[in-house]
């Protein structure tokens, strides 16, 4: 499959340079970027023992197959994150492994004469933001899209994906998760406004367990039977994203959502369950020489109650691989592949506020932006005596309490060397403060509780 990847990219860089005799156009895009990345302490431990230069390459080449302005193919591929001397990721001298894959392929349909679009294949789905993204779902997935536009302001999406299946043996029961959603699009003068509802089917066997147990784990969950699904679970989400611009100058944006999982198998006691929101706010105001903003976000968190009950009151995210980037470093905002989400992906069961100035420039070329945030948890503070811990996933690294706090500091800087060529430099500084009583998992190790990053990036965007 590796080969035959490498082989197809091979055949679309010919193809690209010429229209082929059927008038089938192909255009070629893509980000190459090398990065060069230097950290301390990325686990707020004094234990911490990983590397601290970790050089790597990607590559995203996009081939688009344009047969005419109803009809076009993308296919998106990615080779790395190649790590430097990794043979696992494809970075050594010996490997076999080029790290490729495929991240969107599908096709971008117009019914002729109508104001009809569909999107059929392996793209990106990203739930409504006016603000730094949204927590519930925002990933590269397989499904279909379709689009219809009412008036030059007001259009309509709905779509069905699948996330994930897990045809193991080829015999389970419930492998399949669903997700279906519609989302109203209001663009006006200075004004827009996106009102969506989404549902999702998660079988107990798809594998949307396992993803969201890649952090701090589903396993406390049920003491007495972790990490047990007993039957399909649903999600029933909506929200509403708004974005407001009075002056040329001032953008205010609001986002809004609930969401809450029930699983089927509930009686029992095998599965979780819960519910939980989320809010954010920002402000930007652009000036000739930068633009000053502020930002603030609030979601809700676990009880005492949740989880000695073994539920949670935080709102379910299902997938966040594009994430929210309140922050380069603690949340999921690094400018390319460099280190970001330390703290969390998505900021569920926490809150926060910032202020900074982005596009910072006073030379030509040359930009700056600095951003100062503070957050902390709105979960309950973790008494081990009860024996009741708290519920991992949602994209949290590190599951803040209301006894954790944490500032960040982000310097990034950008040059544009050439037109299509930009050296970037994020520099990142997070002071964490744990609250060391309580949870076990924690261990006795958190005594350095700075963290830095210093990440090198040059991109060439063709």
């Amino acid at each position: 499959m590796k080969r035959l990847t490498t082989l197809l990219l091979a055949l679309c860089m010919v193809l690209g340079t010429a229209t082929l005799a059927s008038a089938l156009e192909v255009q070629i895009s893509g980000v190459w970027e090398n990065n060069f990345r230097f950290s301390d302490n990325l686990g707020f431990s004094k234990d911490d023992e990983g590397d601290h230069f970790d050089p790597r390459t990607r590559f995203r080449p996009q081939i688009e197959f344009i047969a005419s302005e109803n009809l076009r193919g993308v296919l998106q591929l990615q080779f790395g994150s190649i790590k430097w001397g990794d043979k696992e990721s494809g970075g050594a001298l010996d490997t076999t492994n080029t790290s490729g894959t495929v991240r969107r392929a599908y096709i971008d349909w117009n019914v002729a004469d109508t104001s009809l679009n569909f999107k059929i294949g392996l793209q990106n789905l990203s739930f409504p933001s006016a603000t730094r993204g949204n927590p519930f779902f925002g990933a590269n997935v397989a499904g279909i899209i379709g689009t219809v536009g009412f008036t030059d302001e007001v259009s309509m999406n709905a779509f069905w994906a699948r996330p994930f299946r897990n045809t193991a043996d080829g015999k389970l029961k419930d492998n399949d998760m669903d997700l279906f959603g519609i989302v109203l699009d209001v663009n006006m003068a200075g004004f827009s406004i996106s009102p969506w509802l989404a549902y999702a089917s998660i079988g107990n066997q798809s594998g949307w367990w396992e993803y969201a147990d890649g952090y701090t784990g589903w396993g406390d969950i049920n003491k007495a039977n972790p990490n047990t699904m007993a039957d399909e679970s649903d999600v029933y989400a909506g929200g509403i994203a708004v974005k407001v611009m009075p002056t040329d100058a001032l953008t205010l944006g609001f986002d809004a959502m609930y969401a809450k999982l029930e699983n089927d198998g509930r009686k029992g006691n095998a599965g979780p369950e819960g519910d939980g929101f989320y809010f954010a706010l920002t402000a930007d105001y652009a000036m000739d020489w930068g633009t000053p903003g502020a930002f603030a976000w609030y979601a809700s968190g676990d009880s005492k109650s949740d989880r000695n009950k073994g539920k949670f009151g935080r709102m379910p995210a299902l997938g966040w691989d594009n994430g929210v980037a309140m922050t380069r470093m603690g949340f999921m905002g690094s400018y390319g592949h460099g280190v970001d989400t330390v703290v969390t992906g998505t900021g569920i069961g926490t809150w926060g506020f910032g202020l900074q100035i982005a596009d910072m420039s006073f030379i030509e070329k040359l930009s700056h932006t600095v951003r100062v945030a503070y957050y902390t948890g709105t979960n309950a503070k973790v008494d081990a005596s009860t024996g009741a811990e708290p519920v991992g996933a949602f994209g949290d690294v590190v599951y803040m309490t209301k006894k954790d706090y944490a500032f960040e500091v982000n310097f990034d800087t950008q040059y544009q060397i050439y037109e299509n060529f930009t050296a970037v430099l994020e520099l990142g500084w997070i002071y964490m403060d744990l609250d060391k009583k309580g949870f076990e998992y924690r261990g006795s190790s958190l005594e350095d509780e700075n963290a830095y990053n210093a990440n090198l990036i040059l991109r060439y965007a063709f």
